[in-house]
């Protein structure tokens, strides 16, 4: 063979078996690239949750009896977010990011500086002076916040183009030298294009959900409430536990606490079932043992995976009479604090998902000024410490003995808790919920945010 030849063949072959090695490389980098930048869109709707909880839990203490005076050395958890996110940013390159950045720091600490200083609670003028402060604040906040947004779509969609034109450039090429490699190149880019799009319905998925599921529970008469919910999947800020109260009438209202077997999307989907089915079913009754009743029958017609159940507690609490009557579809941490001792509110029936014809039954407990209400997932029973030993009901009931008369501090202490025994790491979902009864003069009015 010529010269010519031999240089013709030399260069098919670099172009046949180079091809395909520089699109994977491509493929490698743009997709290096999108999962960088998906994870900046997590810990930003993270920043977002933790800023929203912290005004919430500001908003609550500085709204009740006495004096609110914050321990200046208090964890403050959208820092922390803001850290998380800034070594996302820099992993992603994502440019002209460090102002907006700066500017969301700024906000948030002046926002900090304003909603936690001491104010006496009760002192109208005071906390619509700093309501105003904080408010101007969290509006910078957002605002700066909306802004890193667009600038991630924007820069997910460059990704995307030169990714795009970069796999067309590489096919073409590789499908005018040789027809394999430039059908393999073609299966690649389909392939590609298909984990793309089912990466972008994943995503509107979770932001679906995310709206749907960031329900306003209702603050019940003469009651104080804390909460706190923890996702255990990183891709979902949102799972299978949820929690819930809402009004029945001026002086009684129900106290949902449930979790659905599954982590993630499948199980939050299900958990809205939950939800809202059980408000359905409760707007005309008041008994939560006929109502579970009636939901466990229609749990059995709807959802379709055998494997699936709920573990749930319903309650109905009276804030005129001071009763609470609930029935428990196999949820044990459920206690009440009293003066001198810890109740145990036992199960009164089988998990929702067994079958149809389960029957519950209902149990009515008195209740007293003062005394609080704690119900939590078995994302805080199941907690392991390093040595693999469970947190447990009586581990519940020790920490829960010590906690504060706060029913969000009670919550808060409980999170940071397992969060120390596991290292940091949680391993499930989680929700918690504290109610205390209050006198009538002391009763907190404010939504409390789910």
């Amino acid at each position: 063979m010529s010269p010519p030849i031999f240089l013709l063949i030399g260069i098919f072959l670099a172009v046949a078996i180079g091809g395909p090695i520089v699109a994977v490389r491509q493929l490698d980098a743009a997709a290096t690239a999108e999962i960088r930048i998906t994870n900046v869109q997590e810990d930003l709707e993270t920043l977002l949750r933790e800023q929203l909880d912290e005004e919430s839990a500001i908003r609550m203490r500085a709204t009740a009896p006495g004096t609110y005076e914050p321990d200046p050395a208090l964890y403050d958890p959208t820092l922390a977010a803001l850290a998380t996110l800034e070594k996302a940013l820099i992993l992603a390159r994502i440019r002209d990011s460090e102002a907006v950045v700066a500017d969301i720091r700024r906000a948030h600490e002046r926002w900090e500086i304003s909603a936690r200083s001491t104010t006496k609670r009760g002192d109208a003028q005071a906390l619509r002076r700093r309501t105003t402060e904080s408010k101007f604040q969290i509006e910078q906040f957002r605002s700066d916040t909306q802004a890193l947004r667009s600038r991630l779509k924007t820069e997910d969609e460059r990704v995307q183009s030169e990714l795009k034109r970069k796999i067309n450039t590489t096919v073409a090429i590789s499908a005018g030298l040789i027809t394999l490699f430039a059908i393999w190149a073609l299966m690649l880019a389909i392939s590609r294009a298909s984990a793309v799009a089912a990466l972008d319905k994943e995503h509107a998925i979770v932001t679906t959900l995310q709206r749907a599921l960031r329900a306003e529970a209702t603050s019940l008469e003469r009651t104080e409430i804390g909460t706190s919910y923890i996702s255990a999947t990183r891709e979902a800020l949102i799972g299978g536990d949820l929690l819930d109260t809402w009004r029945l009438d001026s002086d009684r209202g129900y106290i949902l606490i449930a979790d659905v077997s599954g982590k993630g999307i499948d199980a939050a989907v299900d958990g809205a079932f939950v939800q809202y089915a059980l408000r359905t079913l409760a707007t005309d009754g008041d008994d939560p043992a006929v109502i579970l009743t009636r939901f466990n029958r229609l749990f059995a017609e709807t959802i379709t995976n055998p494997s699936t159940f709920v573990v749930l507690f319903l309650g109905l609490l009276d804030t005129q009479a001071m009763t609470l009557r609930y029935a428990s579809a196999g949820h044990s941490a459920a206690f009440i604090r009293r003066a001198d001792r810890i109740d145990s509110l036992e199960v009164t029936g089988p998990i929702v998902g067994i079958g149809p014809n389960e029957l519950f039954t209902a149990n009515t407990v008195s209740l007293a000024t003062g005394e609080t209400i704690l119900l939590a997932t078995d994302g805080l029973t199941e907690s392991r410490d390093a040595a693999g030993d469970l947190l447990g009901e009586d581990g519940i009931r020790v920490l829960f003995s010590v906690a504060s008369e706060n029913p969000q501090d009670i919550c808060d202490s409980l999170v940071g808790e397992i969060r120390k025994r596991s290292g940091g790491t949680i391993g499930d979902d989680l929700a918690i919920i504290a109610i205390k009864l209050t006198p009538v003069e002391a009763v907190v009015s404010n939504p409390v945010v789910v």
